[in-house]
């Protein structure tokens, strides 16, 4: 393949994941100010309580760090303010 068609090829690319990347962060700021404004709760808040409901079974704390990706002190969090407010 010629380098000038590799390269347009490859700025093309670029701006696709760009465009890509721009959608995703708006769809994912829309996502966390209706969940805000129209249910009073955070997107970290659903995503523990959404694979809590997800699981057949109770989830260790260690178990649903590793399934959201993040570190067990960041669930911790998020699950003893759950708790505090009921």
């Amino acid at each position: 393949m010629n380098v000038d068609v590799q390269a347009k090829m490859g700025k093309t690319r670029l701006r696709l994941w760009l465009k890509l990347l721009k959608t995703s962060n708006a769809v994912e700021t829309a996502l966390r100010d209706r969940l805000r404004t129209e249910f009073g709760t955070t997107l970290p808040r659903f995503d523990v309580m959404a694979a809590l409901a997800r699981s057949p079974e109770a989830l260790k704390m260690s178990e649903l760090s590793r399934r959201l990706r993040v570190s067990n002190g960041n669930v911790t969090g998020i699950v003893d303010r759950l708790e505090a407010e009921g």
